[in-house]
């Protein structure tokens, strides 16, 4: 009877920690695309001034 108790017991530890590992994992990911999104906006913001600077140059302003 014991050794049913310790193997659930193992089982709940293992379950946990698996719980716990994913729940980290998730917000890992969640701060890489952050991260990653802010990249992008930045690259088109960027891009987008050079544009307009290009534009008013060409046109003598």
């Amino acid at each position: 009877m014991t050794a049913i108790i310790d193997i659930l017991l193992y089982l709940v530890i293992i379950g946990v920690a698996m719980f716990i590992i994913s729940v980290l994992m998730y917000c890992i990911i969640q701060v890489v695309n952050k991260i990653h999104r802010a990249d992008i906006a930045a690259e088109r913001i960027r891009l987008n001034r050079a544009l307009i600077r290009k534009e008013l140059g060409r046109n003598g302003i």
